[in-house]
Order: structure tokens, then C-alpha cells, then sequence
């Protein structure tokens, strides 16, 4: 019942900035739940097809600090490990159980039912962004 609570608390929240300021949930609270990948930008680039030509890839975050995610292209396919959300800095850790070479860090914005998750890093990982939409089950 909580969860749902958190949920509906969620989705009634809207920021124009595409950020949650400290009057919303926090980015902790609000990653929790399966997102399905819609959009990956490089640049101005859509390489969507490239890297979800199925339209099936998702990731799942769970309350206890665990990510699942899954699709059916076998180089990106299923996928788990470990989460770290810094609410002050709005990024967001992935340690990938595949290894050091596939963890990842990410700024994190929200605006309604989407995820923008803007990589850290090399040049190349901070022109990458990837858009998901909440998925409700």
C-alpha cells in the first residue's frame, strides 16, 4: 500500500525544469519501478533504433537498492547489479554484476512518467541520453 501511495504521490508531481525540487519526492524514492527505454540520444543524434530495435528494453530499481534490466538485443540484453541514487546531486550509480567496464553514472531528472538518465564520464557518455517511461503493473 505504501508503494502505491508513492506512486500516485509521483505521478501527481510536475516540474517544468525536468527536475525534482525538495517540495517532490526525492530522486530515491522516485527511480523506484520498472521504466521501458522510448528514446537514447547521442547529441542530437537518435540512435534508438540501433540500441532498442525491438522497443523492449527496460530496467527495473527496487527499494532495497537492487536494478534488473532486461530486453531481447543480445549485446544490451538482461542485465543486474547494484544502485546508488545521490538525491543532492540528482546522479544515480549503476555497478553493473557484468563488471567494472559495464557500471555507469548518471544525472537524473524527472518530468511526470519519464526518466532522463544524462551519462558521466568520457565525451561520448556525456553526449548520451537516455529517456524511459514508467511502467505501470
Amino acid at each position: 500500500m505504501l508503494g502505491i501511495c508513492f506512486l500516485l504521490f509521483g505521478f501527481c508531481v510536475s516540474n517544468p525544469d525536468l527536475s525534482v525540487d525538495s517540495k517532490s519526492a526525492s530522486p530515491r524514492v522516485w527511480i523506484i519501478g520498472k521504466w521501458k527505454m522510448i528514446t537514447v540520444l547521442e547529441g542530437n543524434q537518435d540512435i534508438t533504433p540501433m540500441l532498442n530495435p525491438e522497443n523492449d528494453r527496460w530496467i527495473e530499481f527496487k527499494a532495497d537498492g537492487t536494478f534488473k534490466s532486461g530486453g531481447s538485443l543480445y549485446e544490451y540484453g538482461d542485465n543486474a547489479g547494484r544502485y546508488m541514487v545521490d538525491n543532492n546531486a540528482k546522479t544515480l550509480h549503476l555497478d553493473s554484476d557484468a563488471g567494472e567496464g559495464d557500471d555507469s553514472n548518471w544525472h537524473v531528472q524527472f518530468r511526470e512518467d519519464l526518466l532522463y538518465m544524462k551519462g558521466i564520464g568520457s565525451n561520448r557518455q556525456e553526449m548520451t541520453t537516455v529517456i524511459s517511461q514508467r511502467v505501470l503493473e
